[in-house]
């Protein structure tokens, strides 16, 4: 990961995917506010008020109110307890499907029904 700092940004800089982002400082929410550039051309905005802001590479928004951000969070709150925030990619179709993972290892240990069935 490649990053430098700037008179405006706070740190800027491309990530191991290739994807650019800008930490612009403190905010309303935790990570304060940012920019975060996709390679296919989306994007994402945590503002300086806390509110987010998403568009896909087909042009489709999505604005989230300060209040519906779970990073946000009531000024009465110490700033001592917000730490830089470096936003990781957004992955297209994360779902995870439940795969149980085998070591191909056969148990031995017989149950307590196997054992009491001589």
């Amino acid at each position: 990961m490649s990053y430098h700092y700037d008179s405006y940004y706070r740190r800027r800089g491309i990530n191991q995917y290739g994807n650019q982002y800008d930490n612009r400082g403190q905010g309303a929410a935790r990570g304060g506010s940012y920019h975060y550039t996709n390679q296919d051309g989306s994007f994402y905005y945590q503002n300086s008020d806390g509110s987010t802001y998403y568009s896909s590479s087909e042009g489709y928004g999505t604005y989230t109110s300060p209040y519906d951000n779970p990073r946000y969070y009531e000024s009465s709150e110490s700033e001592e307890e917000e730490q830089e925030y470096i936003p990781q990619p957004r992955r297209r179709n994360s779902k995870k499907k439940n795969v149980k993972k085998t070591t191909g290892k056969v148990s031995k240990a017989k149950s307590k029904k196997q054992r009491s069935r001589k």
